[in-house]
């Protein structure tokens, strides 16, 4: 069976300015990820959206 590589993406923003959070989840969502809260942090899952991406190049 091939290697499968899994993106991960994780970054820490600082900012002084209230960030918009309803404004990204609903973007996020918008371009078909999904989108949960566990234990005050932010998850997003983008696994829906590759494959979205991919039945549109097909």
């Amino acid at each position: 069976m091939p290697e499968k590589v899994i993106p991960i993406l994780s970054k820490t923003i600082k900012t002084n300015k209230m960030p918009d959070i309803s404004g990204f989840i609903q973007d996020m969502r918008g371009m078909g990820a999904k989108v949960s809260m566990k234990d005050r942090t932010i998850v997003i899952d983008l696994a829906r959206h590759e494959k979205q991406v991919r039945e549109t190049k097909q």
